[in-house]
């Protein structure tokens, strides 16, 4: 595109400042072999690992500097386990070593230990020749044992993934699905109603979409399977966007249905999958619909799918030539905004879950501008809810690809990034301030504004979680262990990371108010782990000389413990969790106490302090 084109767009100018082009390699091509969804067999084996071809590449092969990709060599507790015995927590806690054992690792805020962000953490590692477990903590050398905050929520959020995933697993062999197709037509309406703004849209065929429900029952109509995948992730997503509580309610019955109807179609779709269009909108729902049922791992496939068509459809070169007389301008800007959404998941998949890069490797060759704010002759609504959450959405993107490079620089070290990655964090609040993101989400959940709400909210807890993990990825600079473990010390001790846990919590806590499903929680959960961020605020507690100076914090953590017990629906795959926080807050409880709180004090404690007593679990 000449730079006539670039100087055209404000946007990019806002942003940039300059025109963007970007490079693709085919680093995903040993990524993505061997496509298999996850079964209960596979459920207890270690998650996908590179290949040390596709680790080969992913040094080599870049143009730009080397890429640092964590390592992680994780246990998983003993799945012939009964339920019972594993959801609850140790009942002791381990002995001091002895003492001709080797002394504990000191461990701080700044450890060089790398998060472990994949699979779950061992309940019990070797540490200094002594069994060690999230209830034992070799971080502080004192002879006192306490609590590992984010160990215990690590693995007690893993045991909730891993039997969520069982429970499809087993949904997907024996269930009998039956969609009405009058709610179908609801959904599919819901669909296309709220979400107007999902990447590449405008590759959907919408009248397509909308007859399915009746062609499905009709015998000599074959219906292509990436059509069906695309089909039932529309479906999955217009049933949780219902008008009324009924409606929302009525949704709620069928939403794992849905996503058993995708996994049964997988394994038909991509025996034909061409990298058509449609194949590139099918793994791009997909990608979605299984990383918000809490399936990363074929969430990430399904995205290196999308990025394999992206490139085979051309899309990285949508800008390389000058636009054709009579084409469709709207259609090409809706296609750079898709575009720049798949770079925006690349960043994401990289941060939170410690992926290689499959887009944003190499930037020296893809040619896509940034899209108009407007594609026709009036001026955009600057306060409309999707201009603003893909303005804020294209800073966070263009603030963490800044990060990595300044991250992947053969000459960082930690005392060189350090500042540079806290005024990041403090440019992403700077931003929220800005748009007064956490005011604008409360007056949407207070006018019913479901799809502003989830869009605004989505922005937001993106952004508190890359501060959180923006700063827990120092840790891998000076980081030599082959085993690194996530526990307290991974947790980073900053106040830029307790209040972006704080803002993450007041977000987590309104949305569950108001859509307290497991699913809702899996979503939370899976996507933005917000678990981290109950650590992370729970620590700052529990370090403190006094906890009473607290209060505010203790009952932001109980209200989060309430909407999570509310939102579970008693669903039996949320007791390790569900226990966990129990423990955790009998622990707040108990330093109440040590510290010689009144009874007045002690005893304005909430029930969710108790969550689980008396509630079945």
């Amino acid at each position: 595109m000449p730079d006539q084109s670039a100087q055209l767009n404000p946007l990019s100018t806002w942003l940039s400042g300059q025109w963007v082009s970007f490079s693709y390699r085919g680093l995903m091509a040993d990524l993505v072999a061997n496509f298999r969804v996850g079964s209960a067999n596979d459920a207890n084996t270690e998650r996908v690992r590179l290949s040390s071809k596709s680790q080969e590449k992913g040094h080599s092969d870049l143009d730009g500097p080397s890429v640092r990709v964590e390592k992680h060599c994780t246990t998983i507790p003993n799945g012939n386990q009964d339920l019972e015995s594993r959801d609850g927590p140790p009942a002791s806690v381990a002995a001091d070593p002895p003492a001709a054992a080797p002394p504990p690792r000191q461990r701080t805020s700044s450890s060089n230990s790398a998060p472990s962000n994949l699979s779950s953490p061992a309940p019990s590692s070797v540490a200094g020749g002594q069994a060690t477990s999230p209830w034992t903590s070799f971080a502080t050398p004192s002879a006192i044992p306490e609590l590992d905050v984010a160990a215990i929520l690590k693995d007690a959020v893993d045991q909730v993934q891993r039997l969520r995933l069982q429970t499809v697993s087993t949904a997907v062999v024996t269930q009998d699905v039956r969609v009405p197709p009058e709610l179908a037509k609801q959904w599919i309406k819901n669909y296309f109603t709220h979400m107007h703004t999902d990447m590449f849209l405008s590759l959907v065929n919408p009248r397509l979409i909308e007859m399915i429900p009746d062609l499905l029952g009709l015998p000599h109509v074959h219906l292509d399977p990436a059509i069906l995948v695309v089909y039932y992730g529309v479906l999955y997503h217009g049933c949780a966007l219902g008008s009324t509580v009924q409606a929302n309610e009525e949704g709620q019955k069928y939403i794992r249905m849905l996503y058993v109807c995708c996994l049964r179609t997988l394994p038909l779709w991509q025996r034909e999958a061409t990298g058509s269009t449609t194949d590139l909108i099918a793994a791009l729902t997909m990608c979605r619909t299984a990383a918000e049922c809490f399936d990363e791992e074929l969430a990430w496939k399904m995205y290196t799918y999308a990025c394999e068509y992206a490139q085979a459809l051309n899309l990285h070169n949508l800008d390389a030539y000058t636009t054709a007389i009579g084409q469709d301008e709207s259609k090409l800007d809706a296609d750079r905004k898709g575009f720049w959404e798949l770079i925006q998941i690349d960043f994401f998949f990289r941060l939170l879950f410690n992926r290689p890069p499959a887009i944003t490797d190499s930037m020296n060759t893809w040619k896509v501008n940034l899209p108009w704010l407007s594609s026709g002759s009036a001026p955009p609504d600057l306060n409309a809810v999707p201009t603003v959450t893909f303005l804020m959405g294209s800073r966070l993107t263009f603030i963490l690809s800044h990060f990595f490079q300044d991250l992947e620089s053969p000459d960082c070290d930690e005392a060189t990034i350090r500042p540079k990655a806290e005024e990041y964090c403090r440019e992403i609040g700077q931003l929220f301030d800005e748009y007064q993101i956490e005011d604008w989400i409360q007056r949407s959940v207070a006018s019913a504004a479901k799809a502003d709400c989830w869009l605004l909210g989505d922005v937001a807890m993106t952004g508190y979680t890359y501060i959180i993990f923006i700063l827990r990825k120092l840790a891998v600079l000076s980081s030599n262990s082959p085993r690194p473990v996530s526990c307290d010390a991974d947790i980073p001790d900053s106040p830029l990371a307790v209040e972006a846990s704080r803002g993450m919590l007041r977000i987590v806590r309104a949305i569950l108010v108001h859509n307290p499903y497991p699913e809702t929680m899996c979503v939370l959960l899976g996507i933005y782990r917000a678990y981290v961020s109950y650590a992370c605020l729970l620590n700052h507690i529990l370090r403190a000389v006094d906890v009473r100076s607290h209060y505010d914090d203790i009952e932001l953590l109980e209200e989060i413990g309430e909407v999570m017990l509310k939102g579970s629906r008693d669903d039996r795959d949320f007791m390790p969790l569900l226990r966990a926080i129990q423990s955790l807050g009998m622990e707040v409880k108990r330093r109440l106490n040590d510290v010689a709180a009144t009874a007045s004090v002690a005893t304005a404690l909430t029930p969710a302090m108790s969550i689980g007593i008396g509630a079945g679990f």
